[in-house]
């Protein structure tokens, strides 16, 4: 992968990627196929009608904060799937679930989970977003499914809002933070003009990044 320091914090790096454009799901038997299939361990963000849940997909099971699950796909209104290497994305399409897949690879690696004829070299700029919170508050949740304990850390403020994150890290006032690590493609208009034309979650990370606690 080539990393390129842009001066405002940002990070341009050339790599390949694979994308499906066309996926539709129905119902969770529909999403939980797939990312059975497809997708390897996971952070999980899930956009409902009430709240966002932030947990893991990981040996086949959703795994949320406090056994909480998601009930059924009409409470849902967005489902990002991520890791490191791929994201599945998903947003409510009147009665369906619309959304595209996307892998990346490093740079001329073989990946013999992506079709070769469909691997496009991509120009990316990755970002850092700083999280909400410097006080934490560690937590233990117990996944009926799982019959094991499930770290999570919930970040705060005295006043404000609380994010619940699956794995231990680390914040306060100072450099120690969390951030969620995004993912930005470029294509060109005319071979001349850049601009975005996808976005992705990556990782969640620590900060200072030569900690990465909360890493799957």
């Amino acid at each position: 992968m080539d990393n390129n320091k842009i001066n405002n914090g940002l990070n341009l790096i050339n790599i390949k990627s694979r994308v499906d454009q066309n996926i539709e799901m129905e119902n969770l038997d529909n999403i939980s196929k797939f990312v059975n299939k497809n997708i390897k361990e996971s952070f999980v963000v899930a956009y409902l009608v009430n709240e966002i849940m932030i947990g893991k997909f990981i040996d086949n099971k959703f795994v949320f904060h406090e056994n909480k699950h998601i009930d059924d796909v009409k409470f849902l209104k967005r489902l990002r799937i991520f890791n490191p290497e791929e994201e599945l994305l998903l947003w409510r399409d009147h009665n369906l679930l619309k959304g595209r897949y996307r892998m990346d690879m490093i740079a001329d690696a073989v990946n013999t989970r992506a079709q070769n004829d469909s691997v496009q070299d991509c120009s990316c700029v990755e970002a850092c977003q700083v999280l909400f919170g410097t006080k934490v508050l560690n937590n233990k949740n117990v996944n009926d499914l799982k019959d094991v304990a499930e770290n999570f850390t919930t970040i705060y403020e005295e006043r404000g809002t609380k994010i619940t994150l699956p794995g231990t890290w680390k914040v306060n006032n100072r450099k120690d933070r969390v951030a969620l690590q995004t993912r930005h493609y470029i294509d060109y208009f005319d071979g001349i003009q850049a601009t975005y034309v996808d976005a992705r979650f990556v990782n969640f990370v620590q900060l200072p990044i030569i900690n990465r606690g909360g890493d799957i």
